[in-house]
């Protein structure tokens, strides 16, 4: 379960991209039907908002028919603030979050509860961001144009910004994405190989992910 469209691309393309660790070490057209079948089964759903996310938790954990389900949720503005409104999702639900989100994902395994649950918190459930800021993560430092991006945003009088001082990292990399074969998507920056996915907070992610739908 994710917020949006541009969630739900950005997961799909970092499973195709990182194929070798869902389909083991197959290669060719061996490997794209491995991948094929190994997330048929994995459904990325859109909930259309944070709100609307946390209010179909309770019904997502209850469904005896799914092995697994993961929640991943922009933290925002306020990481505390975004862990309280989970909690008070799950409230329903019998079972028990910790205090905060696990560093490297949580996942919460009961014999009691099915499915396996799992939680992420943009950027990398331990401060405030989203998405953006998780994508910011995979930009190369070796790359030419994001240098560029960053004056062009940095350049622009105080005055004539349209957003916020805290919004100025998200401007500058959809400044970057607007160079890209296909602008302005995250997803599709990460399908053309733009963005790496070999960083540790991109792993980090992976890993959650493997061990919760492995």
């Amino acid at each position: 379960m994710v917020e949006g469209q541009d969630d739900k691309h950005t997961v799909w393309q970092l499973c195709c991209r990182d194929a070798s660790r869902f389909c083991g070490t197959r290669s060719g057209q061996d490997m794209e039907v491995a991948l094929t079948q190994q997330l048929t089964s994995f459904l990325i759903t859109e909930a259309g908002s944070r709100p609307e996310l946390i209010s179909s938790i309770r019904n997502q954990v209850e469904n005896s028919g799914i092995h697994s389900v993961g929640f991943l949720l922009d933290a925002d503005d306020d990481l505390e603030e975004c862990w309280d409104e989970v909690i008070q999702g799950f409230s329903r639900t019998g079972l028990q979050l910790p205090s905060r989100p696990h560093p490297a994902g949580t996942i919460i395994s009961e014999q009691v509860f099915t499915p396996r649950v799992g939680i992420w918190l943009l950027p990398d459930n331990s401060s405030r961001g989203e998405l953006e800021d998780f994508a910011l993560k995979m930009i190369p430092p070796e790359d030419a144009v994001w240098c560029l991006s960053s004056k062009y945003i940095e350049g622009i009088p105080t005055l004539e910004r349209k957003f916020v001082p805290a919004k100025t990292d998200k401007a500058k990399l959809y400044a970057w994405l607007a160079t890209r074969r296909e602008p302005g998507r995250v997803g599709a920056a990460i399908g053309a190989h733009d963005l790496a996915v070999d960083g540790a907070l991109c792993q980090s992610f992976l890993n959650w992910l493997i061990r919760l739908f492995g």
